[in-house]
């Protein structure tokens, strides 16, 4: 395998991840006053509140919202410690970081244990959970497969882009009535979008120089 090709499998997966991230912390819906701006991890508060949501016009399930947290914390978890992907310390050590900051967001507004349990937050703190016991596990999943990682990473990030943003292009007409015309797209959108296209074309690459070293090698 060139240096090329080594140095693109491990590099781009977690730049994908890590711009995911950025967008998806990122504002999806931009104004000049900064009390109106609406940022991704805000989203699955923010759409409780519209009338079309409360009266069931729209509906909306607002943990679309919450599972790329989940999806992107676990995944670069997943990369930071992987093995073969052979990241240097400091990079891993990004991802990790990274992985913990999207986990985090999961935790509701002004969270208390009684409210973690709450019906309306269960999934989310099962998923919180889930992606911190990743954390310490990591030195056990460092041997993954390229393969299963890059599948896995694609599948997650893809099927929760597809939802999150199917979910905000069926509430974003209710968005636009509260505030009186349509608003600007934020640059939050774009790099998420940009970050998960990102994600799955390196995945797929990574899937498919893996199938041809295998069989140079044998």
């Amino acid at each position: 395998m060139s240096a090329r090709t080594t140095a693109l499998r491990r590099w781009a997966l977690p730049a994908g991840l890590l711009l995911a991230l950025a967008g998806y912390l990122g504002a999806w819906i931009a104004h000049p006053a900064a009390g109106l701006v609406i940022l991704g991890i805000d989203l699955a508060e923010y759409v409780k509140f519209l009338p079309e949501a409360k009266s069931g016009a729209v509906a909306v399930w607002r943990q679309w919202f919450i599972l790329p947290a989940a999806a992107l914390s676990l995944s670069l978890t997943l990369t930071a410690a992987n093995r073969r992907l052979g990241l240097h310390w400091l990079a891993a050590a990004v991802c990790f970081f990274a992985s913990l900051v999207a986990a985090l967001t999961m935790l509701p507004p002004a969270w208390t244990p009684a409210l973690l349990i709450a019906e309306e937050f269960r999934l989310q703190t099962a998923l919180l959970a889930v992606c911190l016991a990743g954390l310490p596990l990591s030195p056990l999943l460092g041997r993954l497969p390229l393969k299963l990682l890059a599948g896995a990473s694609a599948l997650l990030s893809t099927a929760t882009a597809v939802g999150a943003v199917r979910q905000f292009a069926l509430i974003k007409p209710a968005i636009d009535r509260v505030y009186g015309r349509p608003p600007a797209l934020g640059w939050g959108l774009f790099a998420y979008l940009a970050g998960s296209l990102m994600i799955l074309a390196v995945s797929l690459y990574i899937i498919k120089t893996s199938e041809v070293s295998k069989t140079s090698e044998v």
